[in-house]
């Protein structure tokens, strides 16, 4: 049987207890791992503004986003993800939008152009 509290007479939950030390080793640990994913972003920025050896005046960052571009359009399916994320859009919602762009395309084929709403 589960331990209940004597203060509300709720079951405790089991576990370690959380204590003031407890709560500092996962703050410490928290920080630990933020800290190293800073520097591992930092490393990565500090790379890609490197200029390409065989190009003068392109950094490595450009020279991803030419290789994602050219992936994409290649018709390569995880670029076009990839490129979607990168500048934000879903790609669900991008195939909603897809969708309500070919109603209405249809509707204009069948109204002879015209998708003026009438009154």
């Amino acid at each position: 049987m589960a331990k209940v509290s004597p203060v509300n007479g709720q079951p405790v939950p089991r576990g370690r207890p959380f204590t003031s030390e407890s709560a500092r080793e996962a703050n410490r640990a928290r920080t630990e791992k933020h800290r190293a994913r800073s520097s591992v972003i930092a490393s990565v920025q500090k790379k890609l503004s490197e200029v390409v050896e065989g190009a003068p005046g392109t950094t490595k960052a450009e020279a991803v986003a030419d290789a994602i571009l050219a992936g994409s359009m290649a018709g390569n399916v995880k670029m076009i993800e990839l490129l979607l994320a990168i500048i934000g859009e879903d790609p669900a919602a991008r195939a909603e939008v897809d969708r309500l762009i070919a109603e209405v395309s249809a509707h204009d084929g069948e109204t002879g152009g015209d998708s003026t709403p009438t009154a």
